[in-house]
């Protein structure tokens, strides 16, 4: 693949990768998510409970169930059929939904959100792709792995699912800040995803800011960012599944991180076996550079038909003497390195 062409026109749909998406659930019955969940499981403590059955934990068949809707409209960014809203970047993926997020989208405890991820590693080995569309109310400047003992949890547990190759994506954040970013988002192993539009929207007026012009790439003023974010994606405005089997469209960095996580499920689906390190690094990579006007940095934005052409000639180096513009130093850096921060290092 080249330029920007769609990875579906060439027949990369997610098949056979499974994506664990930590939310509010999904709904379970919406004719878009028909056959894709394959698991189930809560950690909700809020209000002594928050789970369906109203315990803190619950698994199994129902465990999941979407009070929300956040959950269901990540879950449709990555593989909805496309019947009753857009289709999704992965359609063929499979989902491990985790409920974590209560009815009024939020979470009791970070514990809640460590356990998730520690029971992705420990029970579920088939995951290659976890989604984070959520974030702690207290932001961080840089990197912020040894913040505090909750930041250093989910660094720990985010690091032993990245030595098995599995890639996390987690949105910064919607606070607009210039300086800083939430949790997980600011976790060195994490890939954090702020939103850019993808269209003209005219002005635009959220809780945390305003944009007096809108346009396809304009990084969104409410996208938290700094010199650890690593990618932007399309977050506003999208189209994606709503409970009750219906859509809705909704904005911000919540549906930019979904959007990388499903082309993350048609690289590992094109290139089975790839390494987590090149994978980010080919994601990295994309063409397309956006600034964002509160501070002036430059980010990536998420071009999937380029990562795929990256991401083969990563692999192919190991056969192939010539690889490409970034220089057989680039992609031994790929191969080897421990992120899309480590890049930047």
């Amino acid at each position: 693949l080249a330029g920007f062409v769609a990875p579906q026109s060439a027949g990369f749909t997610g098949a056979g990768v499974r994506v664990a998406i930590i939310d509010s659930g999904a709904d379970l019955s919406h004719p878009d998510l028909a056959g894709d969940i394959v698991t189930e499981q809560c950690f909700c403590s809020g209000g002594g409970g928050c789970c369906p059955g109203g315990g803190s934990t619950e698994s199994g068949s129902g465990a999941a169930q979407d009070d929300n809707g956040h959950g269901s409209h990540v879950a449709g960014i990555v593989t909805s059929s496309g019947t009753q809203s857009p289709l999704g970047g992965a359609p063929d993926a499979e989902i491990v939904a985790v409920k974590v997020l209560n009815q009024n989208n939020v979470f009791c405890c970070t514990s809640d959100i460590i356990m998730a991820l520690d029971w992705v590693l420990d029970q579920q080995p088939e995951v290659d792709i976890v989604n984070l569309s959520l974030s702690t109310n207290l932001l961080y400047a840089g990197v912020c792995d040894e913040a505090s003992a909750t930041t250093m949890g989910l660094a720990a547990v985010v690091d032993a699912l990245r030595a098995r190759d599995v890639v996390t994506f987690a949105a910064s954040g919607n606070k607009a800040s210039s300086t800083r970013m939430s949790a997980p988002a600011c976790i060195s192993g994490v890939i954090s995803v702020g939103a850019v539009y993808d269209a003209d929207f005219g002005s635009k007026s959220w809780s945390s800011c305003s944009d007096s012009t809108t346009q396809p790439d304009k990084v969104t003023c409410f996208s938290n960012s700094n010199e650890a974010t690593d990618l932007f994606a399309p977050g506003s405005a999208v189209t994606s599944i709503d409970l009750g089997g219906s859509s809705t469209t909704s904005s911000g960095t919540s549906f930019a991180s979904p959007m990388a996580a499903a082309c993350a499920a048609t690289l590992f689906e094109a290139n089975p076996g790839a390494r987590a390190g090149g994978l980010e690094f080919a994601i990295a990579s994309s063409p397309t550079q956006v600034t964002d006007p509160k501070n002036g940095l430059q980010f990536p934005r998420l071009d999937c038909g380029a990562a795929h052409s990256t991401l083969a000639e990563i692999i192919g180096a190991e056969i192939v003497p010539a690889v490409g513009p970034w220089g057989l130093l680039a992609i031994a850096g790929a191969l080897l390195a421990g992120g899309l921060r480590r890049f930047r290092a």
